[in-house]
C-alpha cells in the first residue's frame, strides 16, 4: 500500500471515538428533516451539504416557509467558521494539487478538523489522513441520517440527541489544550462567545470570539517572546 492509502485508512479509523456523537446528531437531523421534506431530499441534503448545524437550521426555516434567499444567507453565516478551519489546515492541505484541494475542501467540518489537527500536532504530515477522517464522517452522517428518517416517528421528543455532536467535539478539541497559554485562549474565547451571544445573531458570536481570542493570544505570545 502507498503512504497515502495508509494515511487515509489511519484517518478513517481515527473517527471511531466520535461516532457516538455523530450518530445521534444524524438521527435527530433525519427525524426532523423527514417532517419537512421528502426522504430523498433529506438524504440529498446530507450528501451534498454535509454540514449538520446548517442542515438543522435550513430544515427549520423550510418548515416555517422562509424564502430561499434567507435560508441561503442564514446558513452561509453559520458556516463562516469553516473559513477559519480551512485556513488552519492550509499548511498541510496546500501541499496537494488544486484538484485534491477542491475535493478535500468539501470534507472540512468541525470533527474532521479537530481529529486531523490533533494528529498533525503529533507529527502526522499526510493530508490524506484528513481526507480519511472526512470520508468516514460523511459515510456515518449519511447512514445516521437515513436511520433518523426511518426511526423518526418512533423517537420521543426532548431526549437532546442534537447535543451529542457538540459534546463529543468538545472532548476532541480538549486534546489540543496542552499549555497554559492555549488554555487561556480557549477560556477567553468561550467567555467572549457567551458575552456576545445575546448581542450578535447566530454564529457571529462564536466566529468573532474565536478571532479576538486567537489574535490576543498571538499578540501576547509575541510580546512574551520579545521581552
Amino acid at each position: 500500500m502507498t503512504g497515502r492509502t495508509v494515511a487515509f485508512q489511519r484517518g478513517f479509523r481515527r473517527v471511531l471515538p466520535v461516532v457516538l456523537g455523530v450518530v445521534p446528531f444524524g438521527i435527530a437531523y433525519g427525524a426532523a428533516s423527514a417532517q419537512a421534506m421528502h426522504w430523498s431530499q433529506c438524504l440529498g441534503m446530507s450528501a451534498l451539504v454535509f454540514a449538520g448545524t446548517a442542515q438543522f437550521i435550513a430544515v427549520g426555516l423550510l418548515s416555517q416557509g422562509v424564502n430561499l434567499v434567507s435560508i441561503i444567507a442564514t446558513t452561509l453565516m453559520v458556516n463562516l467558521r469553516f473559513v477559519l478551519l480551512s485556513s488552519a489546515l492550509s499548511p498541510v492541505l496546500l501541499r496537494e494539487t488544486r484538484a485534491w484541494q477542491a475535493v478535500m475542501s468539501f470534507f472540512v467540518v468541525d470533527e474532521s478538523f479537530a481529529i486531523s489537527t490533533v494528529e498533525f500536532e503529533r507529527g502526522e504530515t499526510s493530508s490524506f489522513l484528513f481526507l480519511g477522517t472526512g470520508c468516514a464522517l460523511w459515510v456515518i452522517w449519511m447512514l445516521s441520517s437515513a436511520l433518523g428518517i426511518w426511526l423518526g416517528p418512533l423517537i420521543p421528543k426532548g431526549y437532546g440527541f442534537e447535543f451529542a455532536l457538540p459534546a463529543s467535539l468538545i472532548g476532541v478539541l480538549a486534546l489540543l489544550i496542552r499549555t497554559r497559554a492555549v488554555a487561556a485562549v480557549a477560556i477567553l474565547g468561550a467567555l467572549l462567545c457567551l458575552a456576545m451571544y445575546s448581542v450578535l445573531p447566530g454564529a457571529w458570536s462564536s466566529l468573532l470570539a474565536a478571532m479576538v481570542a486567537t489574535t490576543l493570544g498571538v499578540i501576547w505570545e509575541r510580546w512574551r517572546c520579545g521581552s
